[in-house]
């Protein structure tokens, strides 16, 4: 994929807004087409966890964000499902990945069931993280959830405001990442 041709479909941002680094998000979405084409067998090919820890700079004249979210977020589940379709050929496979999902239900369930402000680490008393009341909120929202059809979209775009001695980011975005598994796979 040139970089031109990706020019072509992701719009950059104007004025004084920041976009993604053009040359880091040509690069994995030129290695993302070969993973989807199913050019790259080897090992160290692209998973659908790879494309949820996937970050790129900020730079002005960059693509706009949202655009490349979305293309992520499609890529994403298209690899997701061919992993799934893998995994769900694979017996012993098959009863590992039941059993996490089994471990993944009864940790959101246990998450839900701490007391408000408590349900994961907290900051440092000179360090902020997110905010506790939103993030509760959500880990609630995702229990109701739990065997019901829901669209992951509501988590990839959780935004939360920062507050002081508010919960752990990198924990959190753990969790968010496993709901969003979980989710996936109740397909």
């Amino acid at each position: 994929m040139t970089s031109s041709e990706t020019d072509n479909r992701l719009p950059l941002v104007t004025g004084r807004e920041l976009g993604y680094d053009v040359q880091q998000v040509n690069e994995f979405l030129a290695r993302a087409r070969e993973t989807y084409e199913g050019a790259d067998r080897s090992a160290n090919r692209l998973t659908s966890q790879d494309l949820r820890k996937t970050s790129f700079d900020l730079v002005k004249r960059g693509y706009a964000t949202r655009f490349v979210d979305a293309a992520l977020d499609r890529i994403e589940d298209v690899l997701y499902e061919r992993e799934r379709a893998e995994l769900l050929s694979d017996v012993d496979a098959r009863r590992m990945s039941n059993a996490a999902i089994v471990h993944l239900v009864q940790d959101v369930k246990f998450r839900a069931g701490l007391r408000k402000r408590r349900k994961f680490r907290r900051r440092g008393i000179f360090a902020s993280g997110y905010n506790c009341v939103e993030v509760d909120s959500l880990v609630e929202q995702a229990v109701q959830a739990l065997g019901q059809r829901v669209t992951v979209a509501q988590l990839r775009e959780s935004v939360f405001h920062r507050q002081w001695r508010g919960y752990d980011e990198a924990q959190v975005d753990a969790f968010i990442d496993a709901l969003v598994e979980l989710y996936l796979y109740q397909r």
